[in-house]
């Protein structure tokens, strides 16, 4: 927590800056072209940067997908603090999954299919724990305080992994299904579900 109150220096404001627009420049040429069809030096003349400073922050195209979920730890923080006070904890977790399916949606069709995929390390729970699972956790654990849920044997960790492998099985199953349903709904009936056996 020290490290976000932390004020960024002039430095980190520039690089993190860059690295935003080397982001919003991907998706714009995944929106327009696909993944597959453009290249590092295209992402560059859009986001007005040089090929050496992409190289500064990124490996390749696929770590600038990566980034994803640093540049989206501000808006979880806003989404989660907008339902601290006004919803049970079973509300705030279908309500920030629901939020969440809208948030990624948004970045297109392409980008879930790369991002959610198998091949992404920094989907793995085990692995790596992001603020989707803090935020969960938080949530969890206040369900059970609040004796809204009751986990047996289960600890609020485990099902906390749970919930974040029904959203992403959920975000899979839309992306083999082109895009073609409502995933914010879907999410909301899938969680309501998932919540209600505990």
């Amino acid at each position: 927590m020290e490290s976000q109150a932390r004020k960024l220096t002039t430095r980190e404001l520039k690089a993190l800056n860059t690295k935003k627009k080397l982001f919003q420049a991907t998706l714009e040429l995944m929106k327009n072209k696909g993944y597959d069809n453009f290249t590092i030096r295209e992402v560059c003349k859009i986001a007005g940067t040089s090929t050496g400073s992409f190289y500064n922050y990124f490996d390749s195209k696929e770590q600038l997908l990566s980034f994803y979920y640093e540049m989206a730890g501000e808006d979880f923080e806003q989404h989660a603090k907008m339902y601290t006070e006004f919803q049970n904890p079973i509300e705030k977790i279908i309500s920030f999954y629901v939020w969440y399916a809208r948030y990624t949606t948004e970045f297109g069709l392409d980008f879930c299919r790369l991002f959610f995929s198998s091949t992404n390390s920094s989907l793995n729970t085990d692995r790596i724990y992001n603020r989707v699972m803090e935020i969960t956790l938080e949530y969890v654990q206040e369900a059970v305080e609040q004796q809204l849920i009751h986990l047996g044997e289960r600890s609020c960790e485990e099902t906390t992994k749970d919930l974040c492998v029904v959203f992403k099985g959920a975000i899979m199953d839309w992306c083999v299904h082109e895009g073609n349903y409502d995933l914010p709904q879907y999410v909301q009936h899938l969680l309501s579900i998932f919540i209600k056996g505990l």
